[in-house]
């Protein structure tokens, strides 16, 4: 997939995604899991997968049971 290099990775990520999904069912296999950095973290893009690893920025508001990500020391 070609995108804009100005473009925010976040806004095609969706689309890599669902377009994954099929290349893989073809292979016998499936998504279950998505592992990313916080640039990533979105709403639609945990809605895509079963089961996501995205830490949360401390200004994004999630359920207590998330990867909080903080400035460090």
């Amino acid at each position: 997939m070609l995108g804009p290099a100005n473009d925010n990775e976040k806004r095609h990520s969706p689309t890599l995604v669902e377009r994954t999904k099929p290349i893989l069912r073809r292979a016998g296999a499936r998504l279950r899991s998505l592992i990313a950095d916080s640039q990533y973290s979105s709403g639609r893009i945990r809605g895509l997968v079963h089961e996501v690893v995205i830490p949360l920025m401390v200004s994004q508001r999630w359920g207590e049971d998330v990867l909080r990500l903080t400035g460090g020391s």
